[in-house]
């Protein structure tokens, strides 16, 4: 019978250490927003933006507003993402997308009226880390030729910014990729991914993009792992007494 207690005792050992006694990666809110809005002179469809706020799972969502006169403008945003979530580690997809399309009717050319399509697909995750994380995040930014629209992905600590990939294209730069990889401290984080577009000119019609992927995984430490196991290595040594 002692063989079999002692043979046992490691295994318990071993679980322990695996164990994490509380979550040490927790999802705050995890809340995605659209927002469109099309003009054309006095005419103007104006949705109210569409916020969603789930901790888990797929999600996929869009929103089209439309206004029409001599000319026409059509503004649409979308998003499609997937968070899976542990007490020990997350990963966070998405990609985004806004773009305004300008329609001049049937004689193909601007009539001169005041055409204002509008729209935003935005992202944000707000974690909190107990022990420090290791973190990876990568995607891209990009556009279609045409127009200046603006998108931008950032990794703030309260008002920190720790990571940051912002600015408007440049013609001919239509892609631009980004990466962080490193360790984060324990504390309160906010991922944030937007994609805008919205019409300079009458001309030039816009679209833009953003697709990432966020992992964070906590990298356990040595007192946690410690205090973990010494209810094990007190019960190992009280059978090894009744042994």
């Amino acid at each position: 019978m002692s063989t079999l207690r002692f043979a046992t005792a490691p295994a318990i050992l071993l679980f322990a250490l695996a164990t994490p006694a509380h979550a040490q990666v927790a999802i705050d809110s995890a809340t995605r927003t659209l927002d469109t809005r099309a003009a054309v002179d006095g005419t103007v469809d104006d949705p109210a933006p569409d916020i969603e706020d789930a901790l888990a799972g797929v999600i996929n969502k869009s929103q089209t507003a439309m206004a029409s006169g001599a000319d026409s403008v059509t503004a649409f945003a979308s998003y499609e993402t997937e968070l899976v979530a542990s007490p020990t580690a997350f990963t966070f997809n998405g990609g985004l997308l806004a773009e305004n399309t300008i329609d001049f009717g049937l004689d193909n050319d601007y009539d001169g009226e005041d055409l204002a399509p509008s729209s935003r697909s935005i992202v944000e995750l707000v974690f909190t880390i107990a022990t420090p994380a290791e973190i990876d995040l990568n995607g891209t930014r990009g556009t279609d030729l045409g127009g200046q629209p603006f998108s931008s992905v950032q990794l703030l600590q309260g008002i920190d910014v720790i990571f940051e990939s912002e600015e408007d294209f440049p013609q001919p730069i239509l892609t631009t990729p980004f990466s962080f990889v490193g360790s984060l401290n324990p504390g309160t984080y906010t991922f944030l991914a937007r994609a805008e577009s919205g019409a300079d000119s009458p001309f030039e019609p816009e679209t833009s993009r953003v697709n990432f992927r966020l992992n964070v995984t906590s990298i356990p430490e040595p007192a946690t792992a410690l205090t973990l196991a010494l209810p094990a290595l007190a019960l190992l040594g009280r059978r090894r007494r009744s042994a």
